[in-house]
């Protein structure tokens, strides 16, 4: 049974959807950011959260993370 659920469902959606947002943009959470206890007590409510490894990061996307085209990229974007 356990203690009663202190966030309301319609803002532990919005937080399962946050969540998942974030690990599509490369900023997944860990079990040690999120504790270990809360985790898994959020991962029974949810069953579409997952603990996965992390891809390691290719080689053409490690070169291409230097000063010159990071720089470059934002120019570009600010001018959008």
């Amino acid at each position: 049974m356990g203690r009663k659920q202190d966030i309301p469902p319609e803002i532990e959606a919005s937080l399962v959807y946050h969540i998942f947002l974030m690990e599509l943009r490369g900023f997944a959470l860990t079990i040690s950011e999120a504790g270990k206890t809360w985790f898994y007590a959020f991962k029974k409510r949810d069953p579409n959260l997952s603990v996965r490894k992390p891809d390691a990061l290719s080689l053409a996307r490690a070169r291409g993370m230097n000063k010159a085209d990071v720089t470059k990229f934002f120019e570009m974007f600010e001018n959008c």
